[in-house]
């Protein structure tokens, strides 16, 4: 997934959230720290959200079931993390399941290489979900399976 791409998804999903989480658009203005005009623009699709919008929108309405379905994981912040730093290292704890969005491509050793759905991000996972690695670049998720399997 590209910042076009991001963009576009999250800018058509501004007013579907406002509404669902019955906020007035002076309320999301204050909320997102952008101007009535700006917000009006974003709802029209006359204007896409810039990046730091994109960022706090997505993080402050991050349990938006709307979010969730629009970036495809149950933590959409994942999604621009990875999306902006590329790759991140770090071994965290996961869901008690995996996100159907995450399928495998690689399983050894009790580790799954596994490829996203929709933002097509990849990710090395163990038996019990603790997630070591996100990345865009699959030769370099590949190369730390190898090393870890």
């Amino acid at each position: 997934m590209d910042f076009e791409t991001i963009q576009l998804l999250v800018s058509t999903r501004v007013r579907v959230v406002r509404a669902e989480q019955g906020i007035t658009q002076n309320e999301m203005c204050h909320t997102l720290g952008i101007s009535k005009k700006t917000l009006v623009e974003i709802e029209k699709g006359r204007k896409l959200a810039n990046w730091p919008t994109i960022v706090a929108f997505v993080s402050l309405f991050k349990d938006s079931p709307a979010i969730q379905y629009t970036l495809g994981d149950r933590n959409p912040v994942e999604c621009l993390q990875t999306y902006s730093r590329k790759t991140v290292i770090q071994k965290q704890i996961s869901y008690d399941t995996l996100d159907e969005h995450w399928k495998p491509i690689i399983e050894h050793e009790g580790y799954s290489l596994q490829k996203h759905s929709i933002h097509n991000h990849y990710r090395i996972v163990d038996r019990s979900f603790n997630v070591y690695m996100r990345s865009t670049d699959y030769k370099e998720t590949y190369e730390l399976f190898e090393r870890i399997s």
